[in-house]
């Protein structure tokens, strides 16, 4: 008896291990059955399907990580096309109810936290593969002053630096003379000399 895979190699020993080629084929096995005084009988098998395996693809997530930014997970070409993408967003790792889009809008629960995106790629005749993408941590624009010079701008008199309102953390303040680098320490005010 002799053996013979029909698969694009056409290999002829009684295991055959299946290669990435062979994904979302179909595979036969032809047997041939010899006998003395006989005449030669091939016989087949019948066809299968060779699930399909996706090269793994990373989603990335674009757009702005802050509260009220809509966010967007580009999932990379999983392919061959047809390729069916299906999402779900987690923050801090916990899956996010209903957020299930290829879009998420960033919520103000969500800040100091990380968002993530996993993939999932489906594909008939394909084994469905799964991703997550890179964490992006949700922050807020600071908020910036307008710094003010109070006083009067003669030798002798003091300078007191006005920083506004900034926000929305509590803010370090320096103060910084002209030309290159900061060359006055960190103060409120400052002597003229």
């Amino acid at each position: 008896m002799a053996a013979k895979w029909a698969t694009n190699s056409w290999a002829t020993q009684k295991t055959y291990v299946l290669r990435p080629e062979d994904g979302a084929q179909s595979i036969r096995l032809k047997v041939f059955v010899s006998k003395p005084g006989y005449t030669t009988a091939p016989g087949w098998s019948v066809s299968v399907q060779v699930a399909g395996v996706f090269a793994p693809r990373v989603p990335v997530i674009a757009g702005i990580a802050e509260p009220g930014k809509t966010l967007t997970a580009t999932p990379g070409m999983w392919g061959p096309a047809p390729v069916t993408m299906t999402y779900q967003w987690r923050v801090d790792n916990v899956p996010v109810s209903g957020a299930t889009g290829a879009t998420y809008v960033v919520k103000p629960v969500d800040l100091g936290k990380t968002i993530t995106v996993v993939a999932t790629a489906k594909k008939t005749g394909y084994v469905a593969a799964t991703s997550t993408s890179a964490g992006r941590v949700v922050t807020l624009p600071l908020q910036a002053g307008s710094p003010k010079i109070l006083g009067s701008l003669t030798v002798g008199s003091t300078l007191t630096a006005d920083a506004g309102v900034w926000g929305p953390a509590r803010l370090t303040l320096r103060i910084c003379g002209s030309g290159t680098g900061c060359r006055f320490r960190a103060r409120r005010s400052r002597r003229m000399w």
